[in-house]
């Protein structure tokens, strides 16, 4: 039988769609659908035949959501919207609708709910809902969008040429009362977190029962009061503190709060103009809170003209005013009105005149602060609230700029000095996070790739979604033990979440499409698919390995990361792989002739110029030592070791024979997990070592005071590559416990409770942030770092 093509395929689908027959949405056929539009979605010029068939996947999308209550549609969300975009450059008059059909073979299961029982309980949804949730979103959704097209490019003001210096980046705040942070929660209702299953977890915040049942509690408002709140978008760009008139005269970062510092944004944003403020001319500066942010229309431009590929507009924010020639890129700032200081203008009685007097005056590029009014009881209050917050997410794809939740306060002035402010939080305020971003779509199926130690790290792949406009199609499964608990079959449904703006995360959806997929569970791979040698499970259950240390994937990863462990920047994997070498040692030995030929010129020259330094260079032992690849031997786990025997003296009871070597090891009394290690992989490093000792400058560890410049330490969250970067520079950080010589404790965010964070205050330890941390390395550690 003859196969037929991808535009046959489209053309029989389109057709069988038209006709009402929903049966043929096969996983097999959304699969192939699926794989047809990424095709031409990277295809830059198509064909007639090829936009004819884009055309018809858009209409069967169309169908499909005009005509049936599927909740997973074939082609998600995002992805769709893009080749949506894609094919109105072929058709700009295109019409996106479908005419009425009646589908047959399209059914849907939904699970059974829990019920929550709380103090404060949901009311009835009134009859009026979907006006209410129109009107909502239409306030969400209100004004246009300004961006810098190609064309504008040549007309965007050089407003500072000059270079910001680091004397710039330490000032102090002249509105303390605009600086601070907002507690959060990550959901609306107790049912949310109910039907969660995250309710009586004590890092799970919920606006229902920690902000309005607390203050019931407390007397400060009662369940049957009348109140009024305002609701706002959470903007997720950097926050200014400025003063301004019709313009911007000084600015400054968020920064410190707890001593009074910041970054100092003028020469960025001085002079940045306030075209609805001529009232505010040559009057006394006001000050004014703002979100800076980057509309998603001006991060393609932006890019364009720094010659950069930021992934989201909060990257590229925080890019833009961390550059040394920002002033060159002013055009691209938005500055979201968000509070004024009310000393500076007692005329404002109320929030809602402060809101009001700022989109009336502060707002630029067209984005005013976007929100809404509720009054009404606390159940009518939580109401309205979890529309606004069910609207503000669906919006999220349409609206031109990035935000990341709502913020809840109250309007009465009498509440709100009742709970005042402290460490510098409002108490009359609470942002509630959205969940990660997050899309359904389906699994298609598992590839492998094999780490420096020979783990075994699950690829998992599935049909296109879009997250910021960056279009996914896997998604790492992370270990044997995920691979296990996900359970997944080719065709089953499952749930991406985007975590931390770069992370998707795959679980699987408890509905009854998966309960009915009949396919076989996709089973583990028994050997390396690299070298093909027989694959061995952890002692644990958990991890699967190759244990072959000469496999070319293994030398590859290891090669790679060592080079990155001595800040040796620029050279993938794609680079060390036309080298040919799977050991330090061999690098070393490669003669100019050979970088030559293997590489092109600005390569070569580059890689000669490390393989003098290893030569010239001098060296701290730990260093080369936590860069060779011994399993779970990190740079700072080296420092301990050589600090009982020099890299020579470890060698020289190697070369005396393993008998020797074993016993010297043992004879350091280092913890059983590191001996065992020493022991069993030097011989695979001994070349490498020998080089090390006979031919690098190496300044030993043993015998010398170790100092570090700070101690920094972690809770509630994990980031390995920001730990290497801070060893490197010469802090002592990782997520050890905390100690009277700890300086610095960073948290996921503001509010954040651990015992590790009592513990820092009792010992008068910084608690910061992690990101405030990034955005003022300068003010925290005397130094501008560039971390990320």
């Amino acid at each position: 039988m003859r196969q037929i093509n991808d535009q046959e395929f489209t053309d029989y689908l389109f057709d069988q769609i038209m006709q009402g027959n929903g049966s043929i949405m096969t996983s097999t056929n959304i699969a192939q659908l699926n794989r047809i539009a990424y095709d031409l979605y990277n295809i830059p010029e198509l064909s007639k035949d090829q936009i004819d068939s884009l055309k018809k996947i858009i209409m069967i999308c169309n169908a499909l959501y005009n005509d049936t209550t599927m909740t997973i549609l074939p082609i998600e969300d995002g992805f769709y919207d893009q080749l949506l975009e894609k094919y109105k450059v072929y058709d700009e008059h295109f019409q996106v609708g479908a005419t009425v059909i009646e589908f047959k073979g399209i059914y849907e299961a939904r699970p059974d709910k829990v019920v929550a029982t709380c103090p404060v309980t949901f009311f009835e949804q009134p009859k009026h809902k979907n006006e209410i949730a129109e009107n909502i979103y239409n306030e969400i959704m209100q004004t246009g969008k300004f961006f810098i097209n190609a064309d504008d490019f040549r007309k965007v003001e050089n407003h500072n040429t000059g270079y910001i210096t680091k004397r710039t980046h330490n000032t102090s705040h002249n509105h303390p009362s605009l600086i601070g942070t907002l507690d959060k929660s990550k959901f609306v209702l107790n049912q949310d977190a109910i039907d969660a299953g995250v309710f009586n977890d004590p890092n799970v915040k919920v606006l229902e029962r920690d902000f309005f049942q607390d203050h019931i509690k407390k007397g400060i408002i009662r369940p049957d009061q009348k109140l009024d709140v305002v609701v706002e978008l959470k903007y997720d760009g950097i926050s200014v503190e400025a003063d301004c008139t019709d313009h911007v005269i000084s600015a400054r970062s968020r920064g410190d709060t707890g001593i009074g510092e910041a970054v100092d944004y003028s020469p960025i944003l001085a002079g940045y103009p306030f075209h609805h403020a001529q009232a505010m001319k040559d009057e006394k500066p006001i000050g004014v809170k703002f979100e800076a942010i980057m509309t998603k229309s001006n991060l393609y431009y932006f890019n364009q003209m720094r010659g950069r590929g930021y992934a989201n507009c909060r990257t590229a924010i925080i890019g833009l005013t961390s550059a040394s020639d920002a002033g060159k890129y002013r055009d691209f700032i938005t500055l979201v009105p968000l509070a004024v200081d009310r000393d500076d203008t007692p005329y404002i009685e109320n929030r809602q005149q402060e809101i009001e007097f700022l989109n009336r005056l502060y707002i630029s590029h067209g984005q005013p602060l976007r929100y809404c009014y509720f009054s009404g009881t606390v159940q009518e209050l939580l109401y309205l609230i979890k529309l606004f917050w069910d609207e503000a997410k669906v919006a999220r794809d349409y609206l031109d700029f990035m935000y990341d939740g709502i913020v809840v306060s109250y309007l009465d002035e009498g509440i709100r000095a009742k709970l005042g402010r402290k460490n510098f939080i409002n108490q009359f305020s609470q942002a509630v996070k959205f969940d990660p971003l997050e899309k359904q779509t389906i699994f298609r199926g598992y590839s492998y790739e094999v780490g420096q130690d020979g783990r075994i790290t699950p690829m998992l792949h599935y049909d296109p979604v879009s997250f910021n406009g960056t279009i996914h199609t896997k998604s790492t499964g992370s270990s044997f033990d995920r691979f296990q608990k996900l359970d997944l079959r080719i065709g089953d449904y499952i749930d991406i979440k985007y975590v931390n703006d770069v992370m998707p995360y795959v679980s699987k959806l408890d509905c009854d499409a998966n309960r009915k997929n009949t396919n076989p569970k996709a089973q583990m791979i028994d050997h390396c698919p690299v070298c093909g040698s027989k694959l061995v499970v952890s002692d644990s259950g958990k991890l699967i390995y190759c244990p072959n240390q000469e496999c070319p994937a293994r030398s590859l990863k290891r090669m790679t990361n060592m080079l990155s462990k001595l800040n040796i920047k620029g050279f993938a994997e794609a680079t060390l792989k036309q080298l040919s070498v799977n050991h330090l040692y061999e690098l070393a030995m490669l003669q100019p002739s050979d970088l030559d030929q293997r590489l092109g010129t600005a390569d070569s020259a580059a890689m000669k110029q490390i393989i003098s330094s290893m030569y010239n260079d001098t060296w701290n032992d730990y260093m080369i030592m936590g860069a060779l690849g011994f399993s779970g031997l990190s740079r700072k786990k080296w420092q301990a070791i050589l600090q009982h025997a020099t890299v020579a003296e470890f060698q020289t009871a190697f070369n005396a024979g393993f008998d020797v070597f074993r016993d010297f090891v043992i004879c350091l009394n280092l913890t059983p997990a590191i001996t065992k290690t020493l022991i069993e992989q030097w011989e695979f490093f001994a070349q490498d070592i020998q080089f090390i000792v006979t031919t690098m400058h190496l300044i030993d560890t043993k015998g010398n005071q170790i100092t570090y410049k700070k101690q920094i330490r972690f809770t509630g969250f994990r980031n390995p590559q920001l730990c290497e970067q801070l060893n490197t520079a010469g802090y002592d950080a990782d997520d050890g416990s905390i100690t009277k010589k700890t300086d610095i404790l960073l948290v996921p965010y503001a509010g954040f409770a651990s015992g590790k964070v009592d513990k820092a205050l009792k010992y008068g330890a910084q608690v910061i942030p992690v990101q405030q941390f990034l955005d003022n390395t300068n003010l925290y550690l005397g130094e501008d770092l560039r971390l990320h």
